[in-house]
């Protein structure tokens, strides 16, 4: 047999890719005997059994074995019909990931941080482009939770705001939206994005010179003066009327 990093995850040992030497391999032949193996700097092993079904069986816990790690390249474990005089050869590739999650909420109060009141956002697609650029789409799940597995590297979620289940127009209070984490073998990434639902609100000042309560086309607009909102949260702005 033979172990190898698939790092780009095709399912095929590239030149650049290295080895896997050190790790234990555990073979059961026909009669139940047990062996273990180790890989030598080569990544290979090999074993002389007598006819019948032999079980490989690699230790994925040994720490040699890259934690987490995908199979891109061969089966674990393997069976395989051991036949006299001939020879068989097992190839294992493996690509190094991490765990990348993500929550979706509903921040009713703007102060980025969910409450217990305040609802999850389910449903929301979020699109992952991994390190080798290629794209998936995950959705978030009754509890605004989106998780997924991904090669080591730069990875970057980024939330469709077009979804018809993302409230338009909302702002981010938590999070920022797209996001690049590095993704790291064995280990989990969390991403957690909060939004408030907003909407615009306009003025427009002006001298009624007659008096109507309808601007005229001579009637002039009213620059310069300050006008002071306060939003349900009691958060005051002052604004100041434009040239127009």
């Amino acid at each position: 047999g033979h172990l190898y990093f698939d790092e780009n995850g095709n399912g095929t040992q590239e030149p650049s890719e290295a080895d896997m030497p050190n790790v234990d391999v555990e073979i059961t032949d026909v009669f139940g005997v047990v062996t273990t193996l180790v890989t030598d700097v080569n990544g290979d092993w090999s074993l002389v059994l007598p006819q019948g079904d032999a079980i490989s069986n690699i230790d994925e816990t040994d720490p040699d074995f890259p934690t987490g790690a995908a199979q891109t390249e061969g089966d674990d474990p393997t069976t395989t019909t051991i036949v006299t005089g001939q020879t068989f050869n097992e190839i294992d590739g493996f690509y190094e990931t991490g765990t990348l999650t993500g929550h979706l909420y509903f921040d009713e109060n703007g102060n980025a941080t969910q409450e217990p009141s305040e609802a999850d956002m389910s449903n929301v697609d979020v699109e992952i482009t991994n390190s080798f650029s290629q794209v998936q789409t995950v959705t978030t799940d009754a509890n605004g939770d989106w998780s997924i597995d991904l090669p080591q590297g730069d990875a970057t979620s980024n939330i469709d705001e077009t979804d018809p289940d993302f409230p338009t127009g909302a702002a981010q209070t938590e999070g920022t939206d797209p996001t690049t984490t590095a993704i790291l073998s064995g280990q989990t990434f969390n991403e957690i994005d909060g939004f408030y639902e907003t909407g615009t609100l306009t003025g427009h000042l002006y001298f009624d010179e007659n008096g109507n309560g309808t601007q005229e086309p001579s009637e002039a607009d009213m620059p310069n003066v300050d006008v002071e909102i306060t939003d349900v949260f009691g958060v005051v702005t002052t604004l100041v009327t434009d040239v127009n």
